[in-house]
């Protein structure tokens, strides 16, 4: 699979970078401290053998496969990491998926079949349209409730509203959907995961015009 880069760096604010190659092993165990009860992760890997054995490792595939995009952000102390897809992210091939699934058996074992399907099922929920894509976001529950997330969102929405384009997150957690409202989200549909997994809700961001921008600044 050939990976576009993004065509214009993303303006970074301080203290945020793109995660150099050596920190992956690192942000692949903050993201998975960060998901460890979260009811989407937990469905993936419910017993805590599992999670150990399958959680970072996960992570990690999925960093790896995403660094090259330039869209992967984390903060200076490692605090938590955002994984974005741009608008110009390549889609996956018949070829492609099938790579993907068998690099994945590993972390997700025998319960493989669900994770697939589960991803399928929320790659159609997308919109149709080019858009940011927040596929992850975790902050290493020791700093949470800090801003860390909010220095991992902003930096993509502001260059969304510069190119005109919306942006979309699914969140597994109903408590999260007010937080993620506050940056301009709304859901637009919910959906239980197949084969009898916990909810989802799918939330679109229309683009702001600079005026609005201001506004939500102030």
């Amino acid at each position: 699979m050939e990976v576009s880069p993004v065509r214009k760096p993303l303006a970074l604010p301080v203290g945020v970078h793109l995660p150099r190659r050596e920190e992956v092993a690192e942000l692949a165990q903050v993201l998975a401290r960060a998901f460890r009860d979260d009811p989407t992760h937990r469905w993936f890997f419910p017993s805590e053998r599992a999670w150990r054995r399958g959680s970072a490792r996960g992570f990690r595939l999925l960093l790896d496969d995403t660094l090259a995009q330039e869209t992967v952000l984390t903060t200076d102390a490692l605090e938590g990491a955002a994984i974005w897809n741009g608008p110009d992210s390549p889609s996956l091939g018949v070829l492609d998926r099938v790579r993907f699934g068998l690099r994945m058996l590993p972390p997700f074992g025998w319960r493989i079949p669900r994770a697939i399907r589960a991803f399928e099922a929320i790659e159609r929920l997308h919109p149709p349209r080019p858009h940011w894509y927040l596929g992850v976001l975790g902050t290493d529950p020791p700093h949470q409730r800090r801003g860390v997330a909010r220095c991992l969102i902003e930096p993509v929405l502001a260059r969304a509203d510069e190119d005109g384009l919306p942006a979309w997150l699914e969140a597994s957690r109903p408590e999260n959907v007010p937080y993620y409202e506050r940056f301009g989200f709304a859901v637009t549909v919910e959906m239980d995961l197949p084969g009898g997994g916990p909810p989802i809700f799918g939330m679109l961001r229309e683009p702001r015009s600079p005026l609005e921008s201001g506004e939500r600044a102030t």
